[in-house]
């Protein structure tokens, strides 16, 4: 008897752990796997035959794989299921972290996070892509704010109300920050 509520116990902790938390490791770090990417994948002529840069070359691969391709591909995968589906504790249980926090009675909600994605690619993008113009660099960060907080503010996508007005805060403070590089800086 003891061994078969272990032994639950085991499978439980490893669904949650092996599904769940990989998944909101992979999304709070994501800037970051786009980024080792990208600069990795920039860098792989330059690869000798050592095996650290070898290694390294490898996980920037999958660095970009992860972030650009599999991620995406989660929340759209989730975005097609039924919010019955969603709302299941077999579907929570194993992708529940696509989904962590969210409203999942709206499908504009639940897409609060492929946005999250999207707009860091598109940041990688203008960060890297438009280096040089900093005028087109300054009108599509700040046009890519803009259209974060009119989202933000029209869906409310978060559980609780509280946690929806520190995005909008923390959206305001990314505005005036990026007013500033006009005024205090020689960014433009």
């Amino acid at each position: 008897m003891l061994f078969g509520v272990g032994k639950d116990l085991y499978k439980s902790q490893f669904k949650r752990v092996f599904f769940t938390d990989l998944i909101l490791i992979f999304i709070e770090g994501y800037m970051e796997f786009c980024i080792a990417g990208y600069l990795q994948h920039g860098n792989s002529s330059v690869i000798r035959d050592y095996s650290g840069e070898k290694v390294s070359s490898y996980l920037g691969n999958f660095s970009i794989i992860v972030s650009i391709v599999l991620i995406p591909l989660g929340f759209i995968y989730m975005l097609s299921r039924s919010t019955a589906e969603i709302e299941s504790k077999k579907f929570r249980d194993r992708y529940g972290g696509f989904y962590e926090g969210i409203k999942t009675y709206s499908k504009a909600a639940l897409a609060y996070f492929l946005t999250f994605c999207l707009r860091r690619i598109l940041f990688l993008g203008i960060a890297f892509k438009a280096y040089g113009v900093a005028t087109l660099q300054f009108q599509m960060l700040y046009m890519l704010n803009l259209a974060s907080t009119i989202y933000i503010g029209l869906v409310a996508p978060k559980k609780y109300w509280l946690m929806n007005y520190i995005e909008m805060v923390n959206e305001g403070i990314f505005q005036m920050a990026t007013i500033h590089l006009i005024i205090f800086s020689d960014y433009v």
